[in-house]
């Protein structure tokens, strides 16, 4: 997995996973985050959550996580079933928002749930 920074100031966190990820890679990959997250909140004085409500997925990850098409993600939004941001062209779903999406809908996730990767985050 690769994670790389961009934006102006580096405020953008970008995952890049291979195109094959096992469960051992992820779980890896997540506690690599995990520690990253608890690093910099420590070294800002915030707690771990603060950063974690600030994590955003672009439409297209939202569907890939989710296992739907991005058609059907741009409907909720539209809909405002689901809350999201737009930056020009850019539409994005705070990883908060789209947990409480899943609470809220009959969606089930495919594979390891969103829930159970932001639960990893937290964990510790």
């Amino acid at each position: 997995m690769l994670i790389e920074t961009a934006g102006a100031h580096d405020e953008v966190v970008k995952l890049l996973p291979p195109l094959i990820l096992d469960a051992e890679g992820l779980d890896k990959g997540m506690s690599i985050l995990r520690e990253s997250f608890a690093e910099v909140a420590a070294r800002h004085g915030l707690e771990v959550e603060h950063l974690v409500g600030r994590i955003s997925l672009r439409v297209p990850e939202v569907a890939r996580t989710l296992g739907v098409s991005t058609r059907k993600v741009e409907q909720w939004v539209a809909s405002g079933e689901l809350a999201a941001w737009r930056r020009g062209r850019v539409v994005g779903v705070a990883l908060v928002d789209l947990l409480r999406f899943l609470e809220e809908s009959r969606i089930q996730p495919r594979g390891r749930s969103v829930a159970e990767r932001a639960a990893a985050l937290l964990e510790r």
